[in-house]
């Protein structure tokens, strides 16, 4: 169950003074997406516009499959912040390596180029902040609807114009 009360428009934060928004999602709840090769794993947008109303922030939990990478990109307009909650990989952030375990706390900022690489035997879990809002569209257009506890489907491409997604969601132009 989702509940939201005090939603505002989808422009940014509340007013000074102005009464916020209150959300819960529960934790099977939450738009979620199989995510395609290399990363072979699932997202689940926890909070979002669509359900906040407020565009400044979303969060979701992401999952990369045993063997599975974020391939390495930059967001031109966005901060980033990953917290671990499960497995063991590496996030490499401008060419530097750095452990990802439970508690790692990973703060990514604008135009900083970044991966995260799954390198244990489950799969690598983390929430993933990003100020402003954008990522959850990005993996809406790439993925593929999926529902909490069915099976995960065979690994599956990016799509054709996977380049053209990234330039209308939150990333830099790798060039």
């Amino acid at each position: 169950m989702t509940s939201r009360k005090e939603a505002k428009p989808e422009t940014g934060t509340s007013a000074a003074g102005e009464k916020g928004v209150s959300l819960v999602v529960e934790p099977d709840d939450g738009r979620s997406f199989w995510q395609p090769e290399p990363a072979n794993g699932y997202v689940i947008i926890k909070v979002e516009p669509r359900n906040t109303g407020v565009g400044g922030v979303s969060m979701s939990v992401q999952a990369v499959g045993v063997g599975g990478y974020v391939r390495e990109h930059a967001h031109g307009e966005n901060d980033e912040i990953i917290y671990v909650l499960e497995g063991k990989g590496t996030a490499v952030g401008d060419g530097e390596r750095h452990p990802m375990v439970p508690g790692t706390t990973i703060f990514l900022g604008k135009c900083v180029k970044h991966t995260f690489i799954n390198e244990g035997d489950g799969e690598l879990r983390f929430i993933a902040t990003i100020l402003p809002a954008g990522l959850e569209d990005y993996f809406e257009a790439v993925g593929r609807p999926r529902r909490a506890g069915e099976a995960a489907p065979q690994p599956f491409p990016r799509p054709d114009n996977v380049l053209e997604i990234e330039r209308n969601t939150v990333f830099k132009d790798p060039k």
